[in-house]
C-alpha cells in the first residue's frame, strides 16, 4: 500500500511559449540503487534506524533520452496533502525535516544517452528525532534554460519542468500507532461553492489511511469522504462540498473517521456568517453565467499575446527578405 503512496513521484509538465515548437519531454530513470535498503518490492527507500545514526545509501539515474541530459538533484521535505497523499516540497523552500538530513555526494550532473550513474548519499538522524515514521525524499529534475529568470516586459515568467522523486523513509524505533484528530469544521467559499473544511491531525508516530463521513442536521446532508496516506505530526484542512446556496447561522455537524481499525469522532456546530456569503458570491462562478472565470480571461490574453507576437515576427521576416541584398 505504501508502495504505491510514497514511491518514485513523476510531476510531470511541459510550458513553452505559444510561438516555438513543443520540445519532447527528456527521458531518465531513478530509483534506488543497488544493495540500497528499500520497502519491499523496491519503489523507494525505507530505512530502519536508530536516532543519532548516519545511514549510507545509493541513489540510481539513467539517460533514456536520445540526448545528454543535464540533472540536477535536491533533498525535499514531504507533508500531507489537503486530500491525504505525501506532497513533497519544491527544490527551492527551506528545508526542516528529513530534507536536511539528506546529504548527496554530487548535485549536478551530466547523462550522455544511454549511460547510467549512481550517487551515494546518507541520510544523518538527528539524535533527538521523535520516534516513529519520517518522509523525505530526493528530487531529480532537469533546468529549464528559463531558471532563475525574473518577470519579462510582456508578463510574469512560467517555469514549468519535469521532475522525478523517490522517497525516503525513516523507520525509528518506540513509535506509537497513528492518532488522528478531528479539531473542527469551518465553513470556506470557493470558486464553485461552500465547502466545509474538516480540520484534521494525525498525532501519532505512525503513517494511515482512513474514510470518513460527514453529516449535518440541516437537510440531512451527508458526504463520505476517503483521506489518503496521511503522515505522522501533520495537519490538514480536508475540503468537503457543501452547498452553493448557503444561509447564514450556527450549523450543527458530526464527522466520522475509521482508519487502521480505530475510530475518530467530532460533534460541534460552526458558523456561517456574512462575510463567508459576500466572499463566495464575489468568488463564485455559476454555470451559464455571462462573466467568465479568471483563468480564461487569462488563457485568452496569453493567446491573443502569443497570437501578436507570431505575427510581427512573421512580418519583420517577410520585411528581412525583401530587402535587396
Amino acid at each position: 500500500r505504501r508502495a504505491l503512496t510514497l514511491g518514485g513521484v513523476l510531476l510531470a509538465s511541459a510550458a513553452q511559449p505559444a510561438i516555438a515548437g513543443a520540445q519532447e519531454e527528456p527521458r531518465f530513470l531513478v530509483a534506488p540503487g543497488r544493495g540500497a535498503e528499500t520497502a519491499p518490492g523496491g519503489g523507494y527507500f525505507l530505512l530502519h534506524a536508530e536516532p543519532g545514526q548516519t545511514v549510507e545509501q545509493s541513489i540510481g539515474l539513467r539517460n533514456d533520452s536520445e540526448d545528454p541530459i543535464d540533472l540536477r538533484l535536491v533533498p525535499v521535505d514531504a507533508t500531507t496533502g489537503p486530500l491525504g497523499g505525501v506532497s513533497y516540497g519544491l527544490e527551492q523552500e527551506d528545508r526542516h525535516a528529513v530534507g536536511t538530513w539528506i546529504r548527496l555526494d554530487r548535485d549536478k550532473l551530466i547523462l550522455s544517452p544511454g549511460a547510467s550513474k549512481t550517487i551515494p548519499f546518507s541520510v544523518s538522524i538527528p539524535a533527538d528525532a521523535a520516534p516513529g515514521e519520517h518522509v523525505g525524499g530526493i528530487s531529480v529534475y532537469v533546468p529549464k534554460e528559463e531558471e532563475g529568470r525574473g518577470p519579462t516586459e510582456t508578463g510574469a515568467a512560467v517555469v514549468v519542468r519535469s521532475r522525478r522523486i523517490v522517497a525516503v523513509q525513516v523507520q525509528l524505533p518506540d513509535g506509537n500507532p497513528a492518532h488522528m484528530v478531528i479539531r473542527g469544521v469551518e465553513a470556506a467559499a470557493r470558486p464553485d461553492g461552500l465547502y466545509l473544511e474538516l480540520l484534521l491531525a494525525n498525532d501519532g508516530s505512525g503513517l494511515t489511511k482512513g474514510t470518513g463521513l460527514v453529516t449535518l442536521s440541516e437537510n440531512g446532508f451527508r458526504r463520505e469522504f476517503s483521506i489518503d496516506t496521511f503522515l505522522p505530526r501533520t495537519s490538514i484542512r480536508y475540503p468537503v462540498k457543501w452547498t452553493t446556496e448557503p444561509r447564514s447561522g450556527t450549523f450543527a455537524g458530526r464527522v466520522d473517521i475509521e482508519y487502521d481499525g480505530r475510530h475518530a469522532t467530532w460533534e460541534g456546530s460552526f458558523t456561517v456568517g456574512e462575510d463567508v456569503r459576500e466572499e463566495l458570491a464575489d468568488r463564485q462562478v455559476r454555470p451559464g453565467s455571462d462573466r467568465p472565470s479568471p483563468l480564461i480571461v487569462g488563457i485568452v490574453i496569453g493567446v491573443a499575446m502569443a497570437a501578436a507576437v507570431f505575427l510581427i515576427l512573421a512580418l519583420l521576416r517577410r520585411r528581412s527578405r525583401a530587402r535587396p541584398a
